[in-house]
């Protein structure tokens, strides 16, 4: 009785025969667990917060091993909190719970799997976490959860392998944020039509096998950044109806990562654009973005990409856009090797066959010979992207002669497309 008694001094002292206690409840080990659903055999709801936690203590107590003492619980107005139980291995009590005001947070316990105990939860007013969970091997149960009011995070669970189970998920006020993991399998999210922060998938290392994600079919905003970091990520082809993210685009360090090719929709970023250290060869999927709305360009260390030409890319480029641009596969190793390749005519395949510029080298003076084209724009650049020059929309001869020696690149804007010629002028 002495253990009992020590142990239940954690537990507010408003604590009677009512029919639930007032305020927040503190369940410390597992006897408190199994006297509350005698002490409260009808309560549904706890009025503030639930926070079970097993710390180590003196007085003998049993660890927090299972939560059937919690079968009747409801309604959590404030937070749910299970924390430092590394005897638990199932969360098996919590089946009737419905709702949670505050945020969900699961951490460092001995769970398994989590799979038919919280099928009738309908929503999270606050974040949803699972973290440092060492033998969560996967999470297969949220089938009613329409809403989470905060960011989704699952971090640092090690050995967890499948995420699945959220199919009426439609709201996450916050930000996804997935890491530290080794995931094989992402799925179940097809009905998220809104997130509220960033997209971020990180540091999955501790699987050499890809991931395999199911499409977030109703997603067609990220409302923050997108983030991918060190992953087994394949493709970006799962967020295929996205249209609009308000934050950067960043992936790095992914060896696997090959693609984005169906992510055409894509049309608007508020930020950078950096890809660094992949294995993409080509910017398919980017090649909608608005170039206004890049801030800055980074092409790093993608051993493999080389076809980065795309009439978005070459317009960032030719407007002055920022840009570090290196160690890529030829094609686009440079801003030069990127404006070089810059053909962005696409209502007539055979523009440049209609335009000649000639002589190149020039010395003093180029001529353009446009056929029945209508020029509408000229401009001449450095091989940086810098322009140097706007000439007359009319004006077939070019005066050349104050510039230095060296290679330049022509840019002539028609009535049926854009493209650039290189020009060498030579002294």
């Amino acid at each position: 009785m002495k253990k009992l008694f020590l142990c239940f001094l954690f537990i507010l002292s408003s604590f009677g025969f009512a029919q639930c206690p007032e305020g927040s409840v503190f369940l410390l080990c597992q006897e408190d667990i199994d006297q509350f659903i005698i002490d409260y055999p009808e309560c549904t709801e706890i009025l503030g917060d639930l926070n079970l936690q097993s710390t180590p203590n003196p007085s003998g107590e049993s660890p927090i091993i299972n939560l059937q003492g919690l079968q009747n619980i409801e309604k959590v107005n404030g937070s749910l909190s299970i924390w430092w139980c590394y005897h638990l291995q199932s969360l098996e009590g919590l089946n009737n719970l419905k709702n949670v005001n505050g945020y969900f947070l699961i951490s460092q316990t001995g769970i398994i799997s989590v799979d038919n105990v919280f099928s009738v939860l309908n929503s999270v007013g606050g974040s949803f976490r699972f973290h440092s969970n060492e033998s969560l091997i996967f999470i297969d149960d949220f089938d009613n959860l329409l809403f989470v009011g905060d960011n989704m995070r699952f971090h640092q669970n090690y050995n967890l392998s499948s995420i699945d189970g959220f199919e009426n998920l439609e709201s996450i006020g916050g930000g996804i944020n997935i890491s530290d993991d080794r995931l094989k399998n992402i799925s179940g999210f097809q009905n998220l039509s809104y997130l509220g922060g960033d997209f971020q998938f990180s540091h999955n290392i501790f699987s050499f096998e890809p991931i395999s994600i199911s499409p977030f079919d109703r997603l067609t905003e990220i409302n923050g950044n997108l983030r991918i970091i060190q992953t087994t990520i394949e493709n970006l082809n799962w967020l295929n109806n996205l249209n609009s993210i308000r934050g950067e685009v960043l992936i790095n360090s992914n060896s696997s990562f090959v693609e984005a090719s169906e992510m055409t929709n894509l049309t608007s970023i508020n930020g950078s654009l950096r890809l660094m250290d992949n294995n993409i060869s080509s910017l398919d999927g980017f090649e909608n973005v608005e170039p206004s709305d890049i801030s800055f360009l980074t092409l790093n260390h993608n051993l493999n990409l080389s076809d980065c030409s795309k009439p978005n890319i070459c317009q960032y480029l030719i407007n002055g856009g920022e840009y570090l641009i290196e160690n890529n596969a030829s094609g686009c190793n440079s801003a030069e090797e990127i404006l070089m390749n810059c053909n962005m005519s696409v209502a007539d395949e055979d523009l440049s066959e209609k335009l000649t510029v000639y002589p190149n080298p020039a010395k003093d003076k180029l001529f353009i010979n446009s056929k029945d084209l209508i020029i509408q724009e000229l401009g001449l650049y450095s091989t940086e992207g810098k322009l140097i020059q706007a000439f007359k929309s009319n004006n077939n001869i070019l005066d050349v002669s104050k510039y230095p020696s060296g290679n330049y690149i022509l840019i002539v804007k028609t009535g049926k497309g854009q493209l650039s010629k290189k020009i060498l002028i030579s002294k």
